[in-house]
């Protein structure tokens, strides 16, 4: 199903055992990828049951295992959706899509206005005209005698070019 609503997890391990290679699978599917599930499966298991299952409730080695972390972790860095990780919902948000054709993202704290805007142009394959952006400082908040605070936030507006849309709900 070609939806940007629908995400993939993925599993490291498993795709391995059965008999494919989990980097040329990662890279495939890095555009949609949700959850990764980073299973690692220990080199004599792998030896005794690669090809012949396709999945395997035991196994995990933790690291000492086939699978090149490294290699992992810079494919996953690249995904579009660890940088926009999900739409702001209210009635402000609504407001701004039909009066300015901009939308509302929650988006990592640490992500540029150009990787905002590759982000969303790579999931929902629309064509961005401007990204402006928000930092919200987390409250701080007391429970008892003992004081924290909230993680902080980030936002983007995203202004779309007049004849794109988001569908925010995949219906």
């Amino acid at each position: 199903v070609d939806s940007p609503a629908l995400g993939i997890n993925f599993d490291t391990g498993n795709s391995y055992l059965c008999g494919h290679d989990p980097y040329q699978w990662l890279e495939h599917v890095a555009s949609r990828l949700v959850h990764l599930h980073a299973k690692d499966i220990s080199r004599t298991q792998s030896d005794a049951e690669r090809g012949q299952v396709t999945g395997t409730p035991v196994g995990c080695a933790c690291g000492d295992g086939v699978i090149d972390w490294a290699r992992v972790i810079k494919t996953c860095r690249n995904c579009p959706r660890d940088i926009v990780l999900s739409p702001v919902v209210s009635e402000k948000s609504y407001d701004l899509i039909e009066t300015a054709h901009t939308y509302t993202f929650e988006v990592d704290t640490r992500a540029t206005k150009t990787e905002i805007k590759q982000a969303v142009q790579a999931i929902f394959k629309v064509k961005v005209v401007a990204v402006n952006v928000m930092n919200r400082r987390g409250k701080r908040k007391r429970t008892g005698w003992k004081f924290g605070r909230r993680s902080d936030i980030k936002r983007a507006l995203v202004t779309l070019a007049a004849d794109d849309s988001i569908d925010i709900f995949g219906v």
